[in-house]
């Protein structure tokens, strides 16, 4: 789960506040090779009704390196993503070169991350400041333990 990319688009609604990101991980591989498909798919999305009834929010292209199931997964939770295939799928140029190739890809990379997701899960809790860095260095030494 080494060198994978996230593309999409996220925005924000200017009165409401509230947010949206969607889009699809690929391998950097694939984003190289398919960097312009991907990001006319992206460019410039609207998110519809996100401000209210009757308004148009547009996003911005966001693309983001990821290193490992667990940087995929804070990136998921960070961002709320909406990583569905359809997100690419449907709004994609289907006349371009290559194109049935990157959405067997994009769907292939879904289900793998959606399955070692599973295998995942996110805690939020309060901790003090003396807590949190005694988390944060029990965390990191199971890590590298798993790691070794």
């Amino acid at each position: 789960m080494d060198n994978v990319i996230f593309i999409g688009s996220e925005a924000e609604g200017y009165y409401s506040g509230a947010s949206e990101c969607v889009g699809v991980f690929v391998d950097e591989e694939y984003y190289e090779k398919y960097k312009y498909i991907l990001e006319e798919a992206f460019l410039d999305r609207n998110h519809g009704e996100l401000d209210g009834k009757h308004s148009e929010v547009y996003g911005d292209l966001i693309v983001r390196d990821t290193r490992g199931i667990i940087g995929i997964i804070e990136f998921i939770n960070e961002k709320d993503v909406d990583f569905a295939p359809e997100h690419f799928t449907d709004y994609a140029d289907e006349s371009e070169v290559g194109f049935e190739s990157l959405i067997k890809h994009v769907e292939v990379m879904d289900g793998i991350i959606s399955d070692k997701m599973s295998g995942y899960r996110t805690c939020e809790i309060v901790l003090s400041d003396r807590e949190y860095k005694a988390v944060i260095e029990f965390i990191s030494d199971i890590r590298k333990e798993g790691a070794e």
